[in-house]
């Protein structure tokens, strides 16, 4: 509980402040940091694009350490078994939603971002932010992408199960369906709602929309830039074939994926060749 005494109140304050400033702090240097590589991709030679990346890397860590910090500087001791008994006494939602928002934002400081919220007791109150965003921006791709990862966290974060769980995984699946309204091509969307058919009961008869949208995939891959994470897909068709009991299917995925990306490890481990 909050303490009642005015140097209770004083301490509330002055970590709150504490963490505005820490937020302020950060949004500023991400906008130097921004305008560096603005900078960079004006000035630099043809020879010296290829920092890029490097440069953009070195950002993304930067924000990871920063909203590792920011979550961890929230006053209380963390909870293990659900929201802090203060819910939102020192949680930022604004703040938190410029975070996921920003462009150089990775995927272990989003976590972060979505545990705050949960130990705050603000994850459908983030939510909510995300949704009146998106709303007021139809068209940004980048921002229903955003709705719809939003709408999986309650189960993520362990506080929707049961019929409330299949509420949020219906609202997630139909923001990937708007993502892809937009943008086909979209493979992040495609892979998200895949993925998430592929935990759906088998009562409901999602594993072979599952399969279906792995099977697209694999067919837009073939005209994309190579990534990493496209040998994914060919993990985990392999993995919903061998699940439905087609195993001759299930080593063909594998095999296309070895193909492609012939050091994948989760790849040469399902066909045991380490």
């Amino acid at each position: 509980m909050r303490a009642e005494t005015a140097s209770g109140e004083q301490t509330t304050a002055s970590e709150l402040a504490a963490l505005r400033t820490s937020v302020d702090e950060l949004s500023k240097q991400n906008e130097d940091l921004r305008g560096e590589i603005a900078g960079l991709r004006t000035a630099a030679p043809a020879s010296a694009v290829s920092r890029e990346p490097v440069l953009e890397d070195l950002v993304e860590r930067a924000v990871a350490k920063a909203m590792a910090n920011y979550a961890s500087a929230q006053p209380g001791p963390p909870s293990t078994n659900g929201p802090r008994s203060e819910p939102g006494a020192a949680f930022d939602a604004d703040a938190s939603l410029a975070g996921l928002l920003s462009p150089f934002i990775n995927s272990d400081s989003r976590e972060q971002l979505w545990k705050a919220a949960h130990e705050a007791g603000m994850t459908e109150e983030l939510i909510a932010l995300v949704e009146a965003r998106a709303k007021a921006d139809p068209k940004n791709v980048a921002l229903q992408f955003e709705l719809a990862n939003a709408y999986l966290q309650p189960i993520v974060q362990g506080e929707a199960i049961g019929i409330d769980a299949g509420t949020w995984s219906m609202k997630a699946d139909q923001g990937y369906d708007a993502v892809l309204a937009l943008d086909e091509n979209h493979w992040e969307a495609r892979f998200s709602k895949a993925i998430s058919y592929s935990f759906w009961p088998p009562v409901y008869g999602k594993q072979q929309a599952a399969i279906d949208h792995f099977e697209i995939l694999v067919g837009k891959q073939a005209n994309m830039t190579p990534r990493p994470e496209f040998a994914q897909t060919y993990l985990f068709l392999g993995n919903m074939y061998e699940q439905s009991g087609n195993t001759a299917k299930a080593k063909e995925a594998w095999n296309l994926g070895i193909a492609a990306f012939p050091q994948d490890r989760d790849l040469r481990q399902r066909l045991g060749l380490e």
